[in-house]
């Protein structure tokens, strides 16, 4: 959950860059923890990173995270 945090104020302050590494950890330790929810939290606000940066390719990995983070609050019975 630090990771996420920390993901979203490098994204307030306009670092992308650092913003999505923290998100990739926080990816990462979600995924080894098997905390679904959390993971699902993560794969939003990271797409939201991505879609800010506007690199190459970031629109693709957004959409997807978006739709990874949308099937695991589905099977976690989130809205």
């Amino acid at each position: 959950m630090v990771d996420r945090v920390l993901g979203s104020l490098y994204r307030t302050l306009g670092d992308f860059d650092q913003s999505a590494a923290h998100f990739e950890d926080a990816i990462n330790t979600c995924q080894d923890a098997e905390d679904r929810i959390e993971y699902s939290w993560t794969c939003y606000e990271y797409a939201q990173t991505l879609l800010q940066r506007r690199a190459s390719g970031n629109r693709e990995k957004a959409q997807s995270l978006l739709q990874e983070g949308q099937a695991v609050a589905t099977e976690s019975g989130s809205p």
